[in-house]
């Protein structure tokens, strides 16, 4: 289906940096992710002290620090858009943007201690219920499982309620940008961006696969790949592919946020009581 006109002017967008999808409003804000994660992370050191056993702590979040791009929406959704990073690092994402700190909370397969993995989990290497250790209960699904029973909000919703795969937020997600690269008018602009890649001497007819032509395999960004990196970020500019994708996104998920409001303003106000939970639970553990 054809999106909805899309309101004001279609932003000229050399990046994403600066931009929000409408949905966005509905979802925890990248450095609220960050710090509940760390949240959890704290309290899983906190159950494992109890039962005498050191364990490590990520370091606090820092407020638009790079650990933010791991929840947030637009990083790399229309393909690579920063010019400063791809010189660097080309198609490989940013190591100081690596993974999200989630790896703190979800360690076991590094911790080679039988008792250290069972405390966390809950169970031992036979899969048999850990009920106390030394006089001291184990809580059902181990220590790995504290954070979610004092939060009240499962893994799924880092970024807030409705982000769970089949939640209201993750399906408006998911369709606008399905959406959105169907429509004829980012199919145009797709198109544009194509025949400057070409022009370039790049063959390339998709920017969200454009990654995969140069190998991916070393650790470091080859040459051939930084050149197609800044020719493809280049091309993105030249042809405003970026901001004609957002404003067709956007207009879609403006449509599917109104058909939905009413929903959507229930999950708005979960959000908030998770937000004002986060941060009092932040501040709890930093004192």
């Amino acid at each position: 289906p054809q999106a909805p006109p899309a309101t004001g002017a279609v932003p000229r967008a050399t990046s994403v940096t600066g931009l929000h999808l409408p949905v966005e409003r509905y979802m925890l804000t990248p450095y609220q992710a960050v710090q509940e994660e760390w949240v959890r992370s704290a309290m899983v050191s906190a159950c494992m002290r109890g039962f005498g056993l050191s364990y490590p702590v990520a370091a606090r979040p820092a407020r638009h620090g790079p650990a933010e791009n791991a929840f947030t929406v637009l990083f790399r959704r229309y393909g690579v858009t920063e010019a400063r990073g791809v010189r660097v690092w080309g198609y490989h994402v940013p190591r100081s943007v690596g993974p999200a700190a989630g790896d703190a909370v979800s360690p076991v397969k590094r911790l080679s201690s039988p008792v250290t993995r069972a405390l966390l989990t809950g169970a031992d290497e036979a899969g048999r219920r850990v009920g106390r250790y030394h006089g001291r209960p184990v809580p059902s699904g181990g220590c790995l499982a504290a954070p979610d029973a004092s939060t009240g909000s499962g893994l799924d919703d880092l970024q807030g309620p409705g982000t769970s795969a089949d939640g209201m937020v993750a399906v408006i997600k998911a369709n606008s940008f399905t959406q959105s690269r169907a429509d004829p008018r980012v199919r145009t602009a797709v198109h544009a961006w194509s025949a400057c890649m070409s022009a370039h001497g790049h063959r390339l007819r998709d920017p969200l696969s454009a990654a995969s032509v140069p190998s991916m395999d070393a650790s470091a960004a080859t040459h051939a790949e930084i050149t197609q990196a800044e020719a493809d970020v280049a091309c993105k500019t030249r042809t405003n592919l970026v901001g004609i994708w957002f404003a067709v996104e956007s207009a879609y998920q403006r449509a599917a946020i109104h058909e939905h409001r009413d929903e959507l303003a229930s999950v708005a106000e979960r959000r908030d009581r998770q937000a004002a939970r986060i941060e009092r639970l932040y501040r709890s553990y930093t004192g």
